[in-house]
């Protein structure tokens, strides 16, 4: 969205760090590039579906959903315009409308093509504007070159979302910010034949001001009634300066076309916001989340006596609604974890999706985490269905448009944009096809086939998504919550247990090297981090050479996310039993990029079934030289095996074999095992080294800051092999809720061996 540029003393400079990618297909495009590439349309068909990797944080105030487990994405994606601030309403007449902002929109009203920055704020007169599309600004009015901010409105024609066409209602509407440096669009609703279209304001660089009011419309956008309300008096009276704001930028609830799923006739109103002093409040960070609802009409909804808000629940948990602003109470709280917030309503589920969108800094690419929340009512209470960590990487603005919502609830488009913070130049996204656009990607919801961990449904209960649209038997009642189920796509494996996953291997060839992530205690405590800022090319628990030949199979370039060699996935299978055990095999090549296989790998893993202490996992990779190789590493020792985990585990201790304890005193040395643990009876993660293996004991490499560990068999020296010869490398994984305790570690390395 904003990259809003103050000119005066009170600027604010953002830091740019490196963007972060989440593994997904990810194509191989230059984020410095000025110019998609040639032929592209934003559209794309051809991608497998994926699951993004889910990872809630610590202390989610919200329970799991006892009827979804998730989202999946098809793969199908389209981008229109090269606009952000998309929120489509469904209108009587079967067109979508919505706002957008700070960008262009093409003529034409069909196609996708991106445009370097230059001429964004230029007038149609002047020769650098792009000649065949219509630009918007909501920011900073000294950069706008006009006295006012600016805010534009546009009609979305097509039942298609992948062949749509977004046409501009010109003009756009100019309206004074000040006090503050912008005026962005925020809740639009169009109803009975009328649309209604809200802005707020920005205070300071990137600080959240007041909601400022509505204009409205009676002929589908051509002209406007201004709202009578100003930043300085706005509809809700807030002041930035005295309190934190609650109603900083309200979004309508979608409830179909013309509202026709209203329970009660009135429009209801979700915003972000916080009630703290010290909250960090800005366009896309917030404590809380607020409710309001209002019968619309041009007479009421400039008119803060006709709204009610959401005042808390009382002892029966029945929502409580006043006229009085005093008494509004937060639907949701989250402290620095909740953002900007949408809701739709599914109704063949009967079920409302809410969305919500938060940075994790100030820093211009920061990556932004995705929330879905499901209630079976708008005013809640509301359980978790997904957190997607590093979505989109920074993925602002989501909704999902009820209109594209398929008959059985199950398939629906989400609508966000991405990337603002270098919309000047392409770049892909991550998923593929995140864009700063209007852009539209196909989800599936997951339903539940068994009750998560921390609630059973009773022996009375029904299924909150009917067994018919789900395409799967509803879940037994009484069920246990520790059942185990299988999760597969065709390019992941997971087991899941309850409400946990307790480890997921992915093996897609869009990305080559295979990995396992999350890897998860029976407790729920995720060991493995995936694709952290510091080093994007970690991957949970994963196996990479350092060099090959001279060549670099380990580091990606940060441009075009590739290594200068390639690990090639040839195939995969999984066996999978009921007990929860299981078998995956891979078949890898290793080859430059236009080069023929040097070194080829055959990997087979064995997990166990799982236990109420935890499961292991038996790694054993075969790898055949096709001409003579030579293996090497960097001056620092890596490369092979590794485990990366999560920030959370940086407390945690490093013990091995020997009784060493620690990185000073680990690292480098020979061992036959080391583990990280939290401690005596806390949870831990170990890793085995085979006394069969090359160089064994190995010399690990460990690095508590990450935290990180491997055994390292090119430690000391390269390996050189000769054409036709094979090494053979075995490791074994446990992950534990228990600290096993030094006997018990020397017994599980005696069995191994």
């Amino acid at each position: 969205m904003k990259t809003i540029t103050m000119t005066t003393p009170t600027m604010k400079t953002f830091a740019t760090s490196g963007l972060l990618a989440i593994t997904m297909p990810l194509a191989a495009l230059s984020a410095a590039a000025q110019d998609a590439p040639a032929g592209y349309t934003g559209m794309q068909t051809e991608m497998k579906p994926f699951r993004w990797p889910s990872k809630t944080p610590e202390g989610c105030p919200f329970p799991a959903s006892d009827s979804l487990a998730g989202i999946e994405f098809t793969g199908r994606y389209r981008n229109y315009t090269n606009a952000d601030t998309w929120y489509p309403t469904w209108a009587d007449d079967g067109n979508l409308y919505s706002p957008w902002t700070d960008g262009y929109v093409l003529a034409n009203g069909d196609k996708y093509i991106h445009f370097a920055r230059e001429g964004e704020f230029a007038k149609p007169e002047d020769p650098k504007f792009p000649k065949d599309c219509y630009p918007c600004n909501s920011g900073n009015n000294e950069l706008a070159g006009r006295p006012r901010a600016a805010t534009a409105q546009a009609k979305i024609v097509g039942d298609d979302p992948l062949n749509l066409q977004v046409i501009n209602v010109a003009p756009r509407v100019e309206a004074d910010p000040a006090p503050y440096i912008g005026r962005y669009p925020c809740g639009s609703l169009c109803h009975n034949g009328v649309w209604y279209y809200g802005t707020y304001s920005i205070w300071r660089p990137a600080g959240l001001g007041p909601f400022v009011g509505f204009r409205y419309s009676s002929d589908q956008g051509k002209t406007w009634v201004q709202t009578t309300c100003t930043p300085t008096q706005p509809l809700f009276g807030e002041d930035p300066a005295k309190a934190p704001v609650k109603f900083g930028a309200p979004h309508f609830v979608d409830f179909g076309k013309n509202m026709q799923h209203s329970p009660d006739g009135k429009a209801y109103l979700v915003a972000h916001g916080a009630t703290r002093r010290e909250a960090q409040l800005e366009w896309q960070m917030a404590d809380q989340v607020f409710m309001a609802r209002v019968t619309p009409s041009p007479a009421t909804i400039n008119d803060p006596k006709a709204y009610e808000f959401f005042a808390g629940y009382n002892a029966e948990g029945k929502a409580q609604w006043s006229n009085d602003f005093a008494k509004v109470k937060p639907l949701l709280t989250w402290e620095g974890r909740l953002g900007i917030v949408t809701v739709s309503y599914v109704a063949p589920l009967k079920k409302f999706l809410m969305f919500i969108s938060r940075a994790t800094s100030l820093a211009s690419d920061a990556p932004h985490d995705t929330m879905i929340l499901e209630s079976g009512a708008v005013d809640g209470p509301w359980k978790l269905v997904e957190y997607l960590p590093a979505f989109g990487p920074n993925a602002y603005f989501v909704n999902l448009p009820t209109k594209f919502i398929s008959k059985d609830g199950l398939t629906g488009w989400l609508c966000y944009s991405s990337c603002w913070d270098n919309k000047a130049n392409f770049r892909p996204g991550n998923p593929v096809g995140s864009h700063y656009a209007m852009s539209l990607h196909e989800i599936r919801l997951l339903p539940r086939v068994s009750p998560p961990a921390d609630k059973a449904p009773a022996a009375s209960a029904a299924p909150a998504v009917p067994a018919a649209a789900a395409g799967a038997a509803a879940a037994p009642a009484a069920a246990d919550a520790t059942a185990l189920t299988w999760r597969r796509t065709a390019t992941s494996l997971a087991l899941v247990r309850g409400a946990n996953v307790l480890w997921q291997a992915v093996a897609d060839p869009a990305q080559g090297k295979p990995y396992f992530h999350p890897l998860a205690t029976p407790g729920g405590v995720v060991v493995s981090d995936l694709r952290p800022a510091d080093h994007p090319w970690h991957r949970g628990l994963w196996w990479s050479w350092k060099l090959i030949n001279g060549l670099n199979y380990w580091d990606e370039d940060p441009k075009t996310g590739r290594c200068e060699a390639a690990t090639e996935l040839l195939n995969w299978a999984a066996e999978t039993r009921v007990d929860g055990s299981a078998r995956i095999t891979f078949a890898l090549s290793y080859h430059p990029w236009d080069g023929a296989p040097v070194l080829t790998e055959k990997r087979v893993v064995d997990v166990s079934a799982p236990t109420e202490q935890g499961y292991s996992m038996e790694w054993m990779s075969t790898f055949t030289a096709v001409g003579a190789v030579v293996l090497d590493r960097s001056p620092a020792g890596y490369a092979g095996f590794s485990l990366r985990l999560g920030p959370e585990q940086r407390k945690w201790t490093f013990t091995d074999g020997d009784g060493r304890s620690g990185q000073p005193a680990i690292h480098g040395q020979p061992t036959r095992w080391v583990k990280l643990s939290a401690g005596s009876n806390a949870p831990a993660v170990a890793i085995f080294d085979h006394p069969a293996n090359s160089r064994h004991p190995a010399r690990w490499y460990v690095d508590q800051s990450m935290p990180y560990f491997s055994p390292a068999p090119l430690f000391e020296r390269p390996v050189e092999m000769a054409a036709g010869t094979t090494a053979t490398f075995r490791y074994q994984v446990h992950v534990t809720d228990h600290d096993p305790g030094e006997p018990a570690m020397n017994a599980t390395w005696g069995a191994f061996k």
